[in-house]
């Protein structure tokens, strides 16, 4: 690896903390659907982020029940004050 380049596993989770981000419901907003944020993704792909890992992400999502075993990042949380 040269001077300056970006470790894998680094790339790997900037895309999955981004990803998780995009698609979690937050006290102020809806979660974004899955399918838009990788639409997202894809846009920054080669520019923001590399693309191999947005890759590997469709395809978890798509082939390996990704969408379910995500799913409960797209809950509301419960409100702290009840």
């Amino acid at each position: 690896m040269s001077k300056g380049e970006i470790l894998p596993t680094a790339q790997i989770l900037a895309v999955a903390r981004t990803f998780v981000g995009m698609v979690s419901s937050r006290a102020y907003r809806e979660a974004m659907p899955f399918d838009d944020a990788v639409k997202l993704l894809l846009g920054l792909s080669g520019s923001e982020f590399e693309s191999k890992p947005i890759s590997a992400l469709v395809n978890y999502l798509d082939n390996r029940d990704g969408r379910e075993q995500w799913a409960h990042f797209r809950e509301q949380p419960s409100d702290a004050a009840e």
